[in-house]
């Protein structure tokens, strides 16, 4: 098994899988939150921030792609649901109209999506 999420060998196991979402996101969240939003709001320079969050999404995209991977066996799949599962983060905003939708938008990206991915089987992982 090769935990490395950079690595195209290997597959991850639901706790890595789970463990490298969670800190991913809550930097991702947080950094956005603490550092761009201030920052945009203050009229700075935002392109390292915004270098900084894509970075981030991109090592989330790793992450789905990596578990994935683990389920079916085969890239095309996988780096298809990672781009998907990963990115529309960014369309929520501009999909949903009102709170109500923006809430659950966001609920559904954040938590049901992670779960969804959490809930695949792995295909006989080799220690």
């Amino acid at each position: 098994m090769n935990y490395f999420i950079f690595n195209p060998k290997g597959k991850i196991d639901r706790f890595c899988f789970i463990i490298y979402h969670v800190f991913l996101m809550a930097f991702y969240l947080l950094y956005g939150l603490f550092i761009f939003i201030p920052k945009y709001s203050s009229h700075g320079d935002i392109n390292i921030c915004i270098i900084i969050q894509l970075l981030t999404l991109l090592i989330i995209l790793f992450n789905y792609k990596k578990k994935f991977l683990a389920y079916f066996e085969n890239i095309f799949p996988s780096i298809i649901l990672a781009v998907i599962f990963t990115f529309d983060i960014l369309l929520v905003p501009f999909i949903c109209k009102t709170n109500l939708m923006l809430t659950i938008g966001l609920v559904f990206t954040l938590i049901i999506q992670p779960i969804i991915t959490l809930l695949l089987p792995v295909k006989k992982i080799d220690n």
